[in-house]
């Protein structure tokens, strides 16, 4: 199939990570104690977890834990970490944890305890939290007692069956030391942070790299490599080179380049999972009472914003720039494996840019009209702006020109919480969790952060959603929210990708991630 645009940046970006290859003298190896990981920079660079998005938590990971673990392979969520078991009452609204006893925090700093859990939660619900979740926290959280000293309950609002998701460790409640953190304060707290994790943080370079030493004889797992290196490098082609010279041992790893990788000895190591979705937000499809809703951004009109969907052409975006190594998106969010919430009438919107240009027309927009349009990079698909070039390309030939603006994540962020971004369009990644109830709620909802949707048939869904604990009856909830998200063309979908990996193979062994978001589980890669 001749394909409509070839992505010039993509192609550039491959020669000249390959030249680098090819030029450039491999010093003595890394330490075979250190395993140096090379990643794009977080978009909040902090490392509390109350003080950023879930891309924030990538590289504290290691340093902090959770009440519960994800086992990579299966993507269970309900393995035990801190929390050695659980009840849930039968209305859902009541859970009670039963936390491990003896798990030290870093530092001599004690052990953890019911009221560092409790403190944890706090932090994330404050008023200066600005974590992803903090909002759905803060709407469904009624109380936290401290039963005893390892016994912890959270009583909700409304009953949720599925509330250990997002207590597990791909989310976002990491567990600190309530005493240390209130003795020091937040700021030298956020300066040197402490946790529980097998690796404690010895260095923190801002904008450069976060080092860590492995906790010996830790509860959970001994890292078996003794120091790890998280470090931020936003260029694509200066981590494949770092990976040829020894200076990295995984990077995260854009499709284009996978071959030089490979070609040169190197291992293009795939997630297990496909955890990532890319999708286009058509900003201000907002509430009408709202004092930021513009009654004339081009895309309230669905047949905008079908005629955006059908002028994508997604086949060539995968087999160009993602190498075919992604799937065409349907929903975003909803995870395509999990059978229960998925309606098999979804299928990839087709590319039909003749019948977009009739409905640009029926809308009233046959000359097409011009939107800013926000592009920014984020871990986990270091080919996002380039999807943003390949958009414009396919939508200026039904007269949609996207005035591209390169930007932030943490300049854009404000804008959208603050609903501030109507007529606005931008693109997004974010993780595909196998319980996508509270992540659905941060995009298509009125109090989620992101404000992609907001729908009152779609609020009516989650307030149903809020008074059922049958898990069948929530999972028809959920198909009906993706059935309004689908059937309105409300969002672009996109793809849902594998995260990719360049690994010396020669030096790391088995290591199992599911890929959610970006790099997981780095305490358990095993040297060769």
């Amino acid at each position: 199939m001749t394909t409509s645009w070839k992505p010039v940046l993509a192609v550039t970006m491959s020669v000249l990570a390959f030249c680098a290859l090819a030029e450039m003298a491999t010093p003595a190896p890394a330490s075979a104690q250190r395993l140096v990981v090379a990643g794009a920079p977080p978009t909040h660079e902090a490392t509390l977890p109350h003080q950023g998005s879930i891309s924030q938590k990538l590289p504290t990971r290691v340093m902090f834990e959770y009440l519960t673990d994800v086992d990579p392979t299966t993507w269970d969520y309900e393995r035990p970490m801190l929390a050695e078991r659980w009840q849930m009452s039968p209305d859902a609204r009541t859970w009670t944890f039963f936390l491990r006893k003896g798990v030290q925090f870093h530092e001599n700093q004690g052990e953890m305890t019911a009221d560092d859990v409790k403190f944890s939660f706090e932090l994330l619900m404050g008023k200066d939290a600005i974590a992803t979740t903090t909002p759905q926290w803060r709407k469904l959280i009624e109380k936290i007692e401290v039963v005893d000293r390892h016994t912890l309950r959270l009583v909700l609002k409304t009953p949720d069956p599925d509330v250990l998701f997002e207590l597990s460790s791909a989310r976002e409640v990491q567990i600190v030391p309530k005493k240390y953190t209130e003795s020091v304060g937040i700021e030298k707290a956020s300066q040197k942070p402490i946790g529980t994790g097998p690796y404690r943080l010895v260095e923190w370079r801002r904008g450069e790299l976060m080092r860590y030493e492995a906790v010996d004889k830790h509860w959970r797992v001994t890292p078996q490599f003794k120091e790890l290196v998280y470090r931020f490098v936003p260029e694509d082609s200066t981590r494949v080179a770092m990976l040829r010279t020894g200076e990295a041992d995984i990077i995260e790893l854009p499709r284009t380049l996978k071959k030089d990788v490979e070609a040169v000895g190197f291992e293009a190591r795939r997630a297990l999972w496909p955890g990532i979705v890319v999708f286009g937000v058509m900003g201000g499809q907002y509430m009408k009472d709202r004092p930021t809703y513009n009654a004339k951004a081009p895309w309230l009109d669905r047949r905008v914003r079908e005629a955006v969907n059908l002028a994508v052409n997604r086949k060539a975006l995968i087999e160009h720039l993602f190498l075919g190594e992604a799937q065409a998106a349907t929903v975003p969010i909803i995870p395509s494996w999990v059978k229960e919430y998925n309606n098999p009438a979804w299928k990839p919107y087709p590319y039909d840019p003749d019948r977009a240009k009739k409905l640009m027309a029926e809308a009233g927009y046959p000359n097409g009209f011009t939107v800013e349009w926000r592009a920014y990079p984020l871990p986990g698909v270091p080919e996002l702006v380039s999807v943003s070039e390949a958009l414009q390309i396919d939508l200026a030939k039904i007269g949609v020109k996207l005035d591209l603006k390169l930007t932030e994540l943490q300049t854009i962020r404000p804008h959208y919480r603050d609903r501030k971004l109507a007529g606005i369009g931008w693109l997004h990644r974010t993780g595909i969790p196998p319980d996508p109830a509270t992540h659905l709620a941060v995009f298509y909802t009125a109090g989620g952060i992101m404000g992609a949707v907001e729908l009152p048939e779609i609020e009516d869904l989650f307030a149903r959603l809020q008074r059922t604990a049958d898990p069948k009856e929530r999972a028809k909830i959920l198909r009906s929210v993706g059935d309004s998200v689908y059937n309105g063309y409300h969002v672009v979908p996109l793809v849902d990708l594998y995260a990719l990996f360049g690994v010396n193979q020669k030096k790391v062994g088995a290591w199992k991630t599911t890929g959610y978001y970006s790099f997981t589980h780095l305490e358990y890669a095993q040297k060769r």
